[in-house]
Protein backbone atom coordinates (compact mmCIF):
# COMPACT_ATOMS: atom_id res chain seq x y z
CA UNK A 1 0.00 0.00 0.00
CA UNK A 2 2.85 2.80 0.70
CA UNK A 3 4.57 2.26 -2.97
CA UNK A 4 0.96 3.46 -3.95
CA UNK A 5 1.01 6.27 -1.86
CA UNK A 6 4.17 7.26 -2.60
CA UNK A 7 3.59 7.05 -5.85
CA UNK A 8 0.51 9.05 -5.83
CA UNK A 9 1.75 11.61 -3.87
CA UNK A 10 4.87 12.35 -6.28
CA UNK A 11 2.41 12.41 -9.04
CA UNK A 12 -0.09 14.84 -7.49
CA UNK A 13 2.43 17.58 -6.89
CA UNK A 14 4.03 17.09 -10.18
CA UNK A 15 1.32 17.22 -11.97
CA UNK A 16 -0.33 19.77 -9.97
CA UNK A 17 3.22 21.92 -10.53
CA UNK A 18 2.90 21.53 -14.48
CA UNK A 19 -0.81 22.26 -15.26
CA UNK A 20 -1.31 24.70 -12.27
CA UNK A 21 1.57 27.06 -13.14
CA UNK A 22 3.54 25.70 -9.90
CA UNK A 23 1.21 25.63 -7.69
CA UNK A 24 -0.70 22.52 -5.98
CA UNK A 25 -3.73 22.85 -3.51
CA UNK A 26 -1.77 24.39 -0.21
CA UNK A 27 -0.15 26.67 -2.44
CA UNK A 28 -2.73 27.96 -4.22
CA UNK A 29 -4.51 29.01 -0.77
CA UNK A 30 -1.38 30.94 0.10
CA UNK A 31 -0.82 32.77 -2.75
CA UNK A 32 2.43 31.13 -3.44
CA UNK A 33 4.18 29.46 -6.68
CA UNK A 34 7.49 27.57 -7.79
CA UNK A 35 9.19 29.58 -9.85
CA UNK A 36 12.88 29.38 -11.62
CA UNK A 37 15.36 30.69 -9.18
CA UNK A 38 16.43 33.20 -11.36
CA UNK A 39 13.25 34.43 -13.49
CA UNK A 40 9.38 34.46 -12.42
CA UNK A 41 8.45 31.24 -14.68
CA UNK A 42 7.35 28.00 -13.71
CA UNK A 43 10.40 25.27 -13.85
CA UNK A 44 10.76 23.32 -17.07
CA UNK A 45 9.26 19.67 -16.30
CA UNK A 46 12.50 17.66 -16.00
CA UNK A 47 13.68 19.62 -12.92
CA UNK A 48 9.94 19.44 -12.15
CA UNK A 49 10.47 15.86 -12.04
CA UNK A 50 13.38 16.28 -10.02
CA UNK A 51 12.52 18.98 -7.29
CA UNK A 52 8.83 16.48 -6.51
CA UNK A 53 11.07 13.04 -6.41
CA UNK A 54 13.74 14.55 -4.14
CA UNK A 55 10.37 15.99 -2.11
CA UNK A 56 9.17 12.87 -1.89
CA UNK A 57 11.82 10.93 -1.38
CA UNK A 58 12.81 13.68 2.39
CA UNK A 59 9.32 13.54 3.42
CA UNK A 60 9.76 10.28 4.66
CA UNK A 61 12.87 11.86 6.77
CA UNK A 62 10.89 15.49 7.74
CA UNK A 63 14.30 16.69 9.47
CA UNK A 64 15.58 16.82 5.81
CA UNK A 65 13.22 20.46 5.31
CA UNK A 66 15.28 22.10 7.88
CA UNK A 67 17.44 22.32 5.43
CA UNK A 68 15.72 25.52 4.02
CA UNK A 69 17.20 27.34 7.11
CA UNK A 70 20.83 26.93 6.14
CA UNK A 71 20.91 29.07 3.00
CA UNK A 72 20.15 32.32 2.12
CA UNK A 73 17.62 32.13 -0.21
CA UNK A 74 15.30 29.34 2.27
CA UNK A 75 15.57 26.90 -0.46
CA UNK A 76 14.33 22.96 0.75
CA UNK A 77 17.24 20.24 -0.71
CA UNK A 78 14.24 19.37 -3.28
CA UNK A 79 14.41 23.23 -4.57
CA UNK A 80 18.18 23.60 -4.06
CA UNK A 81 18.08 20.65 -6.41
CA UNK A 82 16.29 21.60 -8.93
CA UNK A 83 17.49 25.69 -9.26
CA UNK A 84 13.84 26.87 -7.93
CA UNK A 85 12.34 29.02 -5.56
CA UNK A 86 9.24 29.26 -3.98
CA UNK A 87 8.07 32.42 -4.41
CA UNK A 88 4.51 34.73 -3.52
CA UNK A 89 2.13 34.87 -6.55
CA UNK A 90 1.85 38.83 -5.86
CA UNK A 91 4.87 40.61 -6.34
Amino acid sequence: MWPLIIILTFLYFLLCDIYSKGSSLGKLIFTIKVSELDADKVPINSKLIIRNLIKTISSSIPIIFLFALTNEDKQALHDKAADSIVIDKIN
